[in-house]
């Protein structure tokens, strides 16, 4: 593997938005393409993971990049 070729392909599933969670889910978000967490009112929504696991959506659009 070429110096840098870990970084980059670590990049490419790095959330694109700080984690975050709402009162309401059992799970956290950190990729702002995904549906359900865009759909987190604002006063349910909460800064960080809160030790809940990562949104099934939110992991599938970081592997693929998205």
């Amino acid at each position: 593997m070429p110096a840098g070729a870990a970084c980059r392909e670590r990049n490419d599933i790095m959330p694109s938005v700080p984690a975050f969670n709402s009162k309401r889910e059992s799970f956290h978000h950190d990729n702002s393409s995904c549906g359900l967490g865009t759909r987190i009112a604002p006063h349910n929504r909460l800064v960080g993971a809160a030790g809940k696991p990562l949104c099934k959506n939110c992991k599938k659009l970081n592997r693929e990049g998205k």
